[in-house]
């Protein structure tokens, strides 16, 4: 799972499960998302449950995407992995300990490897999904709109 907010991202490394739910929308809360993105092979009716939980807390803010990956994991990250790294900003290496999900999160991208088994490729394929959404296939484009004063300069 993996969501993005004004200025921050984050990165839910686990198996969305019922006892996540409340985790997920708090989340979203705390850190006024305005998109989720989750991967559809995570649980078919996680999108309807967090749209009601969502609901249910007065959050109308926030959209919830279904991605649906076609493409194996390795794969995906192959595609992804000059991008990632051309255009991803990342702590300095050691900032974070791995007790810090960020930490956690960094170690599990940097041991990703493309020889043998990878026991935590999930790192590696949520900021390659990440970058692919919103970097590469970006539809919307920030841009700089100017409004009249409603209160006229008070």
């Amino acid at each position: 799972i993996l969501s993005v907010a004004p200025g921050r991202i984050i990165f839910v490394l686990q198996k969305a499960t019922r006892d996540l739910y409340d985790k997920i929308v708090d989340k979203v809360i705390q850190h006024k998302i305005l998109k989720l993105v989750i991967e559809s092979n995570v649980n078919e009716g996680i999108k309807d449950v967090l749209e009601t939980k969502l609901k249910d807390r007065g959050v109308r803010w926030c959209e919830i995407v279904l991605i649906y990956n076609t493409v194996n994991k390795e794969q995906r990250i192959a595609d992804m992995a000059n991008t990632v790294k051309t255009t991803v900003v990342f702590p300095e290496k050691g900032k974070y300990s791995t007790k810090h999900p960020l930490g956690l999160f960094m170690y599990q991208l940097t041991q990703y490897t493309t020889e043998g088994n990878n026991k935590h490729d999930d790192a590696a394929d949520s900021i390659c999904g990440f970058v692919n959404k919103f970097v590469v296939n970006g539809t919307r484009k920030n841009k700089i709109k100017t409004r009249k004063k409603i209160f006229g300069g008070l």
